[in-house]
C-alpha cells in the first residue's frame, strides 16, 4: 500500500467511524467490502481458510502502529 492510498483509506476510515446514529452499521459496511473484495480476489480459497486468512490479518492489525493515528 502507498502512502497516497493509506492517506486516502485514513480520510475515508475517519468519515466511516465517526460517532453518530449509524457508526456500527457504517463500520460493519466497511468490513463487509473488505471481506467481498477479498473473497473476489482471493477466489482459491474456500470460505473458512479465507476467514482464518482474514482474522490472521486482523489479529497482526492490531499490533504496532499506524500511520495517520491520533495521539
Amino acid at each position: 500500500i502507498t502512502l497516497l492510498q493509506k492517506t486516502k483509506l485514513i480520510k475515508i476510515a475517519q468519515s466511516i467511524v465517526r460517532q453518530g446514529p449509524h457508526h456500527r452499521e457504517n463500520i460493519v459496511t466497511f468490513y463487509r467490502i473488505l471481506r467481498d473484495e477479498a473473497r473476489l480476489e482471493f477466489t482459491e480459497d474456500n470460505k473458512p481458510t479465507l476467514d482464518s486468512f482474514l482474522t490472521e490479518c486482523f489479529d497482526d492489525a492490531l499490533q504496532g502502529d499506524t500511520v495517520g493515528k491520533k495521539t
